[in-house]
């Protein structure tokens, strides 16, 4: 495996990127782009031209970044994959709005269904999709031992129309998988380092991403009581206090913000569905434990694949490992001028025979408890790329 990264202010800059050594049909490339399609647009349509045979996926994002800490918003960061003895599998399909999210989850998922995959990256909208239940009908076409991660598009702090890219066309409402297979391995972990106050509440209401009772009240006067001061400053002040959602499917609670508030009946709008009988509890910030929980995802997504924090492999004179990150919108918003040090202590664990690129999202998918993966709010959740040379010498 080769990987690096670069960023690209303009379309006459991808001259520096070489076909021959980049483009090949075993060659991801990751575009995190501004939300302006009409200035993304040209330097995608030149990248398609430059790398004409390479998987891509084109992202809209709450801010991305590569190689090192800086945070960009108006440029692209490209981050180039290619693998020696893998074989990507890509596939994009268009949704219509309120659809059924799951149902075109599965049927996204079917596509892959014959491949041994050893991994699977997602990428969603992040203005239509229900992420919660799109992974779940993904899932219904993926083994329990294939790593999966991903996220949904952002459109920085405006929460307003995000888009993907699959080489080919925009997509407003939709999704784009990445199956990895032969002797690619790929771990993911996600973190969260928010920090829970208070008592379990059962969802006693819901509907989909409406959270409407907790313990048979009204979920927002709830809510509202538990902010205290902080209610009058609704819905900003949501941000701050997220809710741990804990459900009968998984040993481990998943974070869920709270996108919007009705003062008129009484309910909240999450930014991922919510079962019923699921436990709630109010959980805050500190910014020292979310950067922590950033490098504690770090080391458990090498551990997994029996990389050493920092670890360096001798004698290559490229990177060896490719680092994705998707980081929530929530946390930039809330760490402010230290949210690049969560980024520092990820390059920090990682190393330097790894390319890193990540952005800020609107969910991210990653493993939960006792499934493969789930969709996070609030979470650093990263994933590994490398390639196991004793299967690749022996097939």
């Amino acid at each position: 495996m080769r990987s690096t990264t670069r960023l690209i202010a303009d379309p006459s800059a991808l001259t520096s990127i070489d076909p021959a050594m980049w483009d090949s049909s075993n060659t991801l490339v990751i575009a995190y782009c501004p939300s302006n399609w009409a200035r993304a647009e040209p330097l995608l349509a030149a990248l398609r031209r430059q790398l004409p045979l390479s998987k891509m996926v084109g992202v809209s994002t709450a801010g991305h970044f590569a190689s090192t800490p800086d945070i960009h918003d108006e440029t692209t960061t490209l981050h180039l994959i290619r693998f020696e003895h893998a074989t990507l599998r890509a596939c994009s399909a268009l949704m219509q709005p309120e659809s059924d999210a799951a149902a075109f989850g599965r049927s996204l998922g079917s596509l892959l269904a014959d491949v041994r995959l050893s991994g699977l990256l997602a990428f969603t909208d992040g203005t239509h999709m229900d992420g919660a239940a799109f992974i779940e009908g993904i899932r219904t076409h993926v083994t329990d031992g294939v790593v999966m991660a991903g996220g949904m598009a952002g459109d920085g702090d405006r929460f307003g129309g995000t888009w993907l890219w699959d080489g080919e066309q925009q997509i407003l409402c939709g999704a784009l998988i990445v199956g990895v297979d032969g002797a690619a391995k790929m771990s993911c972990a996600s973190a969260s380092g928010w920090t829970s106050f208070g008592v379990d509440r059962v969802v006693t209401g819901t509907n989909g991403a409406v959270l409407t009772e907790l313990d048979g009240q009204p979920a927002l006067a709830l809510y509202r009581k538990y902010l205290g001061e902080r209610a009058a400053d609704l819905p900003a002040s949501a941000l701050l206090f997220p809710l741990s959602v804990t459900s009968a499917h998984s040993s481990e609670p998943v974070v869920r913000t709270i996108l919007a508030v009705n003062d008129t009946d009484g309910a909240m709008r999450l930014a991922g569905t919510v079962a019923m009988g699921s436990k709630a509890r109010l959980m805050r910030a500190n910014p020292n434990r979310l950067i922590e929980a950033a490098g504690d995802a770090t080391m458990r997504a090498q551990t997994a694949l029996g990389i050493a924090p920092g670890q360096t492999a001798p004698g290559n004179d490229h990177c060896d490992r490719a680092v994705l990150v998707v980081n929530c919108v929530g946390r930039r918003l809330v760490l402010r001028q230290r949210a690049e040090e969560e980024i520092e202590i990820a390059l920090a664990n990682v190393g330097a025979s790894a390319s890193v690129s990540g952005f800020y999202s609107y969910g991210e998918f990653g493993p939960s408890g006792l499934t493969t993966c789930a969709l996070h709010n609030q979470t650093f959740t990263i994933a590994v790329f490398t390639e196991d040379e004793a299967v690749a010498s022996s097939t």
